[in-house]
């Protein structure tokens, strides 16, 4: 009888202690913004002196290509990378925070990311995470390489906004530049585990490092965009002030002026997303998002609730979008 209740017990502690490993991630609050109080103290409006004149933007606006985003589009393609609708017959991604529902969510944008004619793959990292890296080679002899990235994981939520919207984001802009070529090579990357120690994003800035060194040009990391709940057309643009990187911060201003954009910069600081991994390996990086530390945050950040519905403005992170996809025919042309 008492080898039988030892038999019992040890299953219970094995039984919670896979749980407890399986879920642990939920208590992991060193990547949760609302905690990063320093990134509230440090805002402020973008109010460099724009330098270039009225005339060169007016020569940047007629000449540069007609750039729209499909925001109908852009819900459905959110809907499905967010469970809210099957991404192919008999699949939902509800989810995405084992291994398991990786592997679907990177089959699903391998999938659109091939029908725009990119070359697409998942990348193992270690055993136990997986990253989604599409690229479009550059015509130099001598590319320079722009990384494009989003995390493709969540809290085991839905997870629409944080970060679908950036994922989706950075899709719509792969589409709008499907048929240019660019000097420079640029790579679309999904990072696995932003939520949870960013291991995707450091082993991938590691061999951008190693394998490009001075000729990696920059990363634009799109974080969550959804929700304009002062409907001010404000978001994020986050540098730092790292001398290495707010040259795309000055370029996405200077796009914002030319293309007569509604969009008003919030600059502030934070580490706690994967732009930080690039940092790291002394990169140039930006993080974008909503104005979550200018007050304006999801209200269902790392919440069930965060699912494709009313609160989501699709006109601004399509505008957002747009003006990205211009600030990246920019720097691919650099």
């Amino acid at each position: 009888m008492l080898k039988s209740v030892h038999v019992l017990l040890l299953f219970i502690f094995l039984m919670l202690s896979s749980f407890a490993h399986e879920h642990s991630h939920q208590h992991d609050e060193s990547h949760n913004w609302t905690l990063d109080k320093k990134a509230y103290q440090s805002t402020r409006m973008y109010k460099k002196l724009n330098i270039f004149s009225k005339a060169t933007h007016i020569k940047k606006l007629l000449m540069s290509p007609l750039i729209e985003i499909d925001q109908a589009l852009f819900k459905e393609k959110l809907q499905m990378f967010s469970g809210a609708i099957e991404s192919e017959p008999g699949v939902k991604l509800n989810s995405r925070c084992k291994l398991s529902e990786l592997e679907p969510t990177i089959e699903f944008l391998k999938r659109e990311y091939s029908v725009l004619g990119y070359d697409a793959n998942g990348m193992k990292v270690g055993s136990r995470y997986l990253n989604f890296v599409a690229k479009k080679k550059g015509t130099s002899q001598n590319p320079k390489v722009l990384v494009i990235s989003s995390h493709i994981d969540s809290v085991c939520n839905a997870g629409a906004n944080d970060n679908g919207s950036g994922t989706i984001s950075a899709l719509m802009i792969a589409k709008a530049l499907k048929d240019m070529n660019f000097k420079h090579t640029l790579y679309f990357v999904g990072f696995d585990n932003e939520e949870r120690g960013m291991a995707g994003s450091k082993a991938f800035a590691r061999e951008m490092k190693q394998k490009y060194g001075e000729n990696f040009l920059g990363n634009i990391n799109l974080e969550m965009m959804a929700t304009n709940s002062r409907m001010d057309k404000v978001f994020h643009v986050i540098d730092c002030d790292r001398a290495d990187s707010n040259f795309m911060t000055d370029m996405i201003a200077s796009n914002i002026a030319s293309f007569n954009s509604p969009l008003k910069i919030n600059e502030a600081c934070t580490t706690r997303s994967d732009h930080s991994s690039f940092w790291n390996q002394d990169l140039p990086a930006i993080v974008l998002s909503e104005n979550f530390f200018g007050g304006d945050s999801d209200r269902c950040y790392h919440r069930r609730c965060d699912v494709v519905d009313e609160r989501m403005d699709f006109e601004y992170m399509s505008e957002i979008t747009r003006i990205m996809a211009y600030t990246i025919i920019d720097l691919a042309n650099l």
